[in-house]
């Protein structure tokens, strides 16, 4: 298995729209947590930070961007409990400091149970 690591800071510039459009409460989270692609096994784990999570979905800092549409396994551990969650990305955007915002949908949604247990 590869690592890749990489350093990422957050973004402070990045302001909420104007209009929300998000159906759930989003926590915010700076943890660090590795992911890979299922489309390029090859490429092993990356390591990630997670930026934010909902029971529907995830916001991470990685290295590098991955294809809209490409499905990730995202390795999370919380209180008592550790999962793979698949999520299917929905967006990235490069930051100006290096690496990119991926934005994921889960395959199935986390209970608020699960969710708080992996904040």
């Amino acid at each position: 298995m590869s690592e890749q690591v990489m350093v990422l800071e957050p973004e402070c510039a990045e302001q909420p729209s104007a209009l929300e459009r998000r159906a759930t409460v989003r926590y915010a989270s700076d943890r660090t947590t590795f992911c890979r692609s299922l489309s390029l096994p090859r490429d092993g784990f990356w390591t990630a930070v997670v930026r934010d999570l909902s029971t529907e979905g995830i916001g991470l800092l990685v290295r590098s961007s991955f294809a809209v549409g490409a499905v990730l396994a995202i390795e999370l551990q919380g209180l008592g409990c550790s999962r793979t969650l698949l999520g299917r990305v929905a967006h990235a955007r490069a930051l100006a400091s290096g690496g990119w915002i991926v934005g994921c949908e889960f395959a199935s949604k986390l209970r608020d149970a699960e969710l708080h247990a992996l904040l």
